[in-house]
């Protein structure tokens, strides 16, 4: 059975940010090599991390049940260019949130 379907690699890349341990979750898409950002999750030691990890697992299910598209993510051709991109745009939705 042939699917006509892009397939993806979930990656989950890890750095850290103060006290904070912070997991982007991405998407190689296999047909161009081309990446996404489409989480960033920011994880505390005193955070129920099973929990918080079964959380993000869904998420990124959830992409592709049609809970949320896929096709919103944004791809760039670098795994480090997808990870900035979605750091400048948590910074831009966090800045303009801050201005209500």
């Amino acid at each position: 059975m042939a699917n006509d379907q892009p397939l993806y690699r979930e990656l989950r890349l890890y750095t850290q940010k103060g006290d904070a341990l912070v997991l982007y979750v991405g998407l190689e898409r296999l047909t161009d090599g081309q990446f996404s950002v489409c989480q960033a999750e920011f994880l505390y030691e005193d955070d129920d991390l099973e929990k918080r990890l079964a959380d993000i697992a869904f998420n990124t299910a959830s992409m592709f049940l049609g809970l949320e598209e896929v096709s919103d993510c944004d791809f760039h051709p670098s795994i480090e260019d997808a990870v900035a991109a979605h750091d400048r745009d948590f910074q831009a939705v966090t800045k303009e949130g801050s201005n209500a």
